[in-house]
């Protein structure tokens, strides 16, 4: 099952262009964020990535997987900004009534 450690993981890759740098920022090292992409990989049965020495290069179903994970990342965000917003508007109409 694809979790939100992946979703985070894979989008710090993206936007850090490398998995050091990436990995530095989640605050895990480079093999354990290097181990996650490869069972991101196996869970979605694709290659995401061209390996490239010590690097990895999104591939163009890499960048369609960040692209789609970031769209589902901002959903799962208004969702919870959604659900607060009614409760505080609930509990703002007990006081009120």
């Amino acid at each position: 099952m694809i979790d939100n450690h992946h979703l985070v993981q894979i989008l710090a890759v993206a936007e850090h262009g490398t998995l050091s740098e990436a990995a530095r920022q989640l605050g895990v090292s480079q093999p354990a964020l290097s181990k996650s992409m490869a069972r991101l990989e196996k869970l979605l049965g694709v290659s995401l990535f061209v390996r490239d020495r010590n690097r990895l290069i999104l591939n163009e179903t890499g960048k369609l997987a960040v692209e789609l994970f970031r769209q589902e990342v901002e959903f799962h965000e208004e969702i919870l900004r959604r659900i607060r917003e009614s409760g505080v508007k609930e509990e703002n109409e007990k006081q009120d009534g």
